[in-house]
């Protein structure tokens, strides 16, 4: 087979959603590892083509997300980790995390340790695995502090006002109560939570709604839809161009305990289960509060379990120019 491969990869998912770790194929020391963010920005610069042919058709699909492990990025980190979607990259992400944190371990790739300092676009993050029999059974990330931004008003085409909660927790989070619309957080609404959310980021970021503060990524990352229960807190998480996301989203159950802190639902140290659309849950905690020059400053803890579900060697054929693509997903 006349074929180049430029790609080795170990995939897993995180309560239902996939991560595509990046582990070879591919020349590193090409990275500007003086940070994560740079090394991330530099992939940006020199292997973004790589990241559309991984995360996108044929190899990929319009709701797949990646994740690179870079080492020597920080002396005071054990790695780092950076992340990518089909619309682009973000600058944290908790079931992403989880999912390499367990990749490493259980591929060799990482010793086994109780925990880990890892450098993140947003910050270095705290991971601490539990591990039986050298299976990673869960991943408890300590994530960024995080914090209220603000809130704001959108006005929807045919919903009409839509009241938005903004919480900066790794990546900017706008977190949308459900009860302000007519649907259920179900599967078979998902078509129309997912246009929703597109045009909900799409409006905030147009508006300059989400903060322009120097220390913050300025545009909206996440929108999170969500559903106060009697049993366990839902949500739906809409983000890149569209993609659903299949767990409760790590970033999305640290911003959401944070607003519970704020409005004064959630105490410090007291379990927050939080399911998705597929019923799987991430379970979280307020560790501490500490105060800021703008309000609370939370220090959230979000805890699931990931499982490799497969290795990979991506080729491409000279012969085929097709590329990658998104058939339909705007």
């Amino acid at each position: 087979m006349e074929s180049d491969p430029f790609a080795e990869c170990v995939d897993t998912h995180t309560a239902g959603e996939p991560t595509r770790i990046l582990t070879g194929g591919f020349d590193a020391s090409e990275l500007d590892r003086r940070s994560a963010e740079a090394s991330r920005d530099s992939f940006a610069e020199r292997y973004d083509w790589l990241r559309r042919l991984l995360v996108r058709e044929p190899r990929g699909h319009e709701h797949m997300f990646g994740a690179i492990p870079v080492f020597e990025v920080d002396d005071a980190a054990d790695f780092g980790l950076f992340f990518f979607d089909n619309g682009g990259y973000l600058d944290m992400c908790g079931h992403g995390t989880i999912g390499v944190v367990t990749a490493l371990i259980e591929t060799g790739r990482l010793p086994e340790r109780s925990s880990y300092e890892i450098a993140t676009p947003a910050g270095t993050v705290t991971a601490e695995p539990t591990v039986e029999d050298g299976r990673v059974r869960s991943v408890e990330i300590d994530n960024i502090p995080s914090y209220m931004t603000g809130g704001t008003r959108v006005d929807l085409p045919g919903t009409g006002p839509v009241d938005v909660d903004l919480v900066y927790s790794g990546n900017v989070v706008a977190l949308v109560d459900a009860a302000q619309f007519d649907f259920a957080l179900e599967e078979s609404n998902l078509d129309r939570i997912r246009e929703c959310g597109r045009t909900l980021k799409r409006r905030l970021n147009a508006n300059d709604a989400a903060p322009t503060d120097d220390s913050l990524p300025a545009p909206v990352s996440v929108v999170e839809f969500y559903e106060r229960r009697s049993d366990v807190d839902r949500n739906v998480v809409v983000f890149g161009n569209g993609s659903i996301d299949r767990s409760p989203c790590g970033t999305g159950t640290c911003a959401k305990m944070t607003l519970l802190y704020e409005e004064g639902e959630l105490a410090v140290g007291t379990p927050y289960r939080y399911q998705s659309v597929l019923g799987r849950e991430f379970v979280g905690t307020v560790r501490d509060v500490e105060d800021g020059e703008d309000g609370a400053v939370v220090h959230p803890v979000v805890r699931g379990s990931a499982y490799v579900t497969g290795t990979h060697q991506f080729v491409r054929d000279p012969e085929d120019d097709l590329g990658s693509f998104h058939l339909g997903s705007g």
